[in-house]
């Protein structure tokens, strides 16, 4: 029994041992795994105490994660849109950003790719894991639908390939997000954002003007903001609000868009 206890004893320790290299060793990889596939990728993690106070410095911190977010930028195009009402209706708006939003460096996940014609391709499963990731919502039923954008996507086998090339030529704009408020209860954060899209070609005058947006935006001043972009950067402005999940842990996407309306001005 001694000998027993002895040898129990000592697996016990061994495994503490592997268990302390190891764990560290698990989220190393993780983190590494996350920045070759989202080349862009930051961390950010938000609690409910961390946005109850607007004047706190973690909610002025998370704000300021969250405008310079290169994945919240490109996934607050998403136009209306409410998971909970969710019947298909919305499919090419959904595909067009879904397309938009994904990042073409996360190759792991994909059939196969073809930069010379602009697309990538996902497994069947994928693709549905994928759109539930970004949308919380399952499209099994629409994807034959989505086969009728054929400028968009087509199928491959079983695989759904998406010109990736073709949403590029529909939009080549710059986005720049303002965060107004935030909120959240449980897992779910209520953000009131501004969107500024606008097209600059390098010239002086607009790197200036861009800026001055900027400067705007870091003093929470957003008509002033709102009228650079339209006035002076012939741009256009989008005040909404987003219900969404940070999901550091994605495959596919970081942040899972729940729902997204437009406010009026």
């Amino acid at each position: 029994m001694e000998e027993k206890r002895a040898n129990f004893i000592i697996l016990g320790i061994l495994t503490i041992i592997l268990l302390i290299v190891i764990i560290p060793l698990i989220i190393i990889n993780n983190r590494e795994e996350n920045k070759k596939n989202f080349p862009e990728y930051k961390d950010i993690d938000i609690s409910e105490k961390d946005v109850k106070d607007p004047n706190s410095e973690s909610y002025k911190e998370i704000r300021k994660e969250l405008e310079s977010d290169y994945y919240f930028s490109k996934e607050a195009l998403i136009t209306d849109y409410d998971s909970e009402k969710y019947n298909g209706s919305n499919i090419q708006n959904m595909l067009w950003n879904f397309i938009f939003s994904y990042e073409l460096e996360n190759t792991k996940y994909m059939a196969s790719n073809n930069k010379k014609e602009g697309t990538f391709c996902l497994s069947k499963n994928n693709t549905i894991e994928a759109f539930k990731e970004l949308y919380d919502v399952d499209i099994k039923n629409e994807l034959n639908i989505l086969l009728g954008y054929y400028e968009y996507v087509y199928k491959k086998g079983n695989d759904y390939c998406f010109i990736y090339k073709n949403v590029a030529n529909d939009y080549d704009n710059e986005i720049t997000i303002a965060v107004e408020r935030m909120a959240m209860i449980g897992t779910t954060v209520t953000t009131d954002i501004y969107v500024y899209e606008y097209y600059t070609n390098g010239l002086e005058n607009e790197i200036s003007n861009v800026n001055i947006l900027k400067r705007y935006i870091e003093n929470n001043n957003y008509s002033s903001a709102s009228n650079v972009v339209t006035n002076y950067l012939n741009g256009k402005v989008t005040h909404k609000q987003l219900k969404l999940k940070v999901n550091n842990k994605g495959k596919f996407f970081k942040y899972k868009i729940l729902s997204s309306k437009i406010l009026e001005y």
